[in-house]
């Protein structure tokens, strides 16, 4: 992960995919967050985040979704998904760009890019990452 071009080192990461067939219109969310609990690592959560009309994982693969805190897309969680830096110094997200890559029973590639904003009044932090998921069957 590169936070303000300063490589920053993750652990894992999971990816779930939920499929919302019985709700009108259906719709799919997916979280993404990191397994470790070391805090000499940084990483991030996104919960929730809503891929429309999706019904399974391989229809994300080479789809970009955008999403921010005044996106049209209201049932997504952006607002309670964060990236931290090691020893948990946490930065908010301002917005958001999801892209998915290849996919295998196994995993899923992510391209993530964000601006976000630090508690110390900080703005505009570029975040990047670029790397996979395992994918977790829920």
């Amino acid at each position: 992960m590169i936070i303000d071009l300063n490589p920053i080192p993750v652990g894992t990461f999971t990816f779930m995919f939920r499929y919302f067939k019985d709700e009108l219109p259906p719709y799919a969310m997916v979280d993404v967050t990191q397994e470790s609990n070391d805090d000499s690592l940084g990483g991030f959560a996104l919960n929730s985040l809503s891929v429309g009309e999706a019904t399974k994982i391989s229809d994300l693969s080479g789809r970009q979704y955008s999403f921010g805190t005044d996106s049209e897309n209201a049932d997504s969680e952006i607002r309670e998904s964060v990236f931290w830096r090691p020893r948990d110094q946490t930065l908010e997200i301002e917005s958001l760009i999801l892209t998915f890559g290849k996919i295998t029973n196994e995993s899923i590639e992510l391209d993530v890019s964000a601006t976000c904003f630090d508690h110390d009044g900080n703005t505009n932090i570029a975040v990047s990452f670029k790397g996979g998921a395992k994918i977790i069957y829920w």
